[in-house]
């Protein structure tokens, strides 16, 4: 296994790279759109997660690219639990799983890990 994540927030790369690390579970941070087109074409990932509210990078832009690129790959996407619309934003792009920030957290050991 091996996790492709775009996140630009350094709390939460800390919290999947450490969840990451105690699972042994490569896992490839970027923070921007080329970075991310780069990762899918060349990693080969078997998880895809994405920061809903990154700054650097269009999320649903990089949902999308990724359903081109590896459609077949898992992907988990988290924000605020209030941002509904951007919720199903991420659903419609083809998001396989949106979770709110707090869930995402809580649950990021058996998300990494598959228990």
């Amino acid at each position: 296994m091996s996790v492709l994540v775009l996140v630009d927030d350094l709390v939460f790369q800390e919290k999947i790279r450490t969840a990451a690390s105690a699972a042994a579970i490569p896992v490839e941070m970027v923070s921007h759109i080329d970075a991310w087109t780069q990762g899918l074409k060349q990693t080969q990932p078997t998880l895809l997660v994405a920061d809903l509210n990154a700054t650097h990078a269009d999320p649903l832009e990089a949902i999308r690219l990724a359903k081109r690129h590896a459609p077949t790959v898992p992907m988990i996407a988290y924000c605020a639990h209030v941002q509904h619309q951007l919720q199903e934003q991420a659903r419609h792009a083809g998001c396989t799983q949106v979770l709110p920030r707090s869930v995402f957290v809580q649950r990021l050991p058996e998300l990494l890990g598959g228990r």
